[in-house]
């Protein structure tokens, strides 16, 4: 009976042994802490707002003397604050504190490198502001020049087209002055004795010739009564008529001529006198 008691508390304490292996195998992880350590100073993730308050206005001294060991625990802080609940709706908050790490961090040959490339960027900007400024420069004054040259041709055209019209406002004036000196010169000569005779040997050689017609239409009158033998008396008068009317005419004319100064001596032998007052070819250009 002893031996069968013992065997049984052997057992016992065998199967506490393995359950207790096994319980401690199994165990859950020890709950992440509730006060991170950053820097030397206690932070929890109700003040987790202050380090977005910095990231976003990059206050310098709320990172004064962080090391790279100071931005991973507060990397880790970050993180389990927002998987805790403590969300940012900025910028994430763990990439936005590697950021500033990455420059507040930087070694002094890193400052020199980004300095001198700042430089850099800003000589090559100076550089392209400066071949802009000059380039404007030239094309302004290339501009000017042409505008300057413009503005002479339009004088010239200008200078040029007065002249012309000055030319042309002279001889109209010439011709003008022309035409009036041949009105008055003809205005003269209308009033002169020449032309008076002109005038009555016109007026005497048009009505010789209405007379010389009235004598053919006689004569073939005279001629009609001969071959048919029947005289139209009232025709014959008429003609008759108009032959003493056209006769009286002409000598009337002809003492008119005759008065005026004429040159011929006989009505059959009139000699034909040009117009004093037309002018010639050369008179007109003149």
């Amino acid at each position: 009976m002893r031996s069968l008691n013992t065997a049984r508390i052997a057992w016992s304490a065998a199967l506490m042994a393995v359950v207790g292996s096994a319980h401690a195998q199994y165990a859950p992880p020890p709950p992440p802490p509730s006060v991170f350590v950053i820097h030397g100073v206690g932070r929890t993730c109700d003040s987790v707002n202050v380090l977005d308050h910095a990231l976003s206005i990059e206050d310098a001294r709320y990172f004064a003397g962080w090391t790279r060991a100071d931005y991973d625990a507060a990397a880790e802080w970050a993180r389990l604050c927002v998987v805790r609940g403590y969300e940012h709706f900025g910028p994430a908050r763990v990439a936005h504190l590697r950021e500033y790490e990455a420059k507040a961090l930087k070694t002094p040959e890193q400052i020199a490198a980004e300095q001198a490339e700042q430089q850099r960027a800003a000589d090559e900007r100076a550089r392209i502001a400066e071949g802009y400024a000059i380039e404007k420069a030239r094309a302004d004054a290339a501009a000017q020049v042409q505008e300057a040259q413009d503005r002479a041709r339009e004088a010239e055209a200008s200078r040029r087209q007065a002249e012309a019209n000055k030319r042309e406002a002279q001889r109209e004036a010439q011709r003008q002055a022309q035409i009036a000196a041949r009105a008055s010169a003809a205005a003269r000569c209308r009033l002169s004795d020449d032309y008076h005779i002109f005038q009555a040997q016109q007026r005497l050689r048009a009505d010789i010739d209405r007379k010389d017609r009235l004598d053919i239409v006689i004569a073939r009158e005279r001629k009609i009564e001969e071959v048919s033998g029947v005289q139209n008396m009232t025709r014959s008068y008429e003609l008759g008529a108009e032959s003493v009317r056209i006769d009286e005419v002409v000598e009337n004319d002809w003492n008119s001529y005759r008065r005026a100064g004429g040159p011929s001596t006989e009505k059959s032998g009139l000699i034909v006198l040009d117009n004093p007052c037309v002018e010639t070819a050369s008179t007109r250009d003149e």
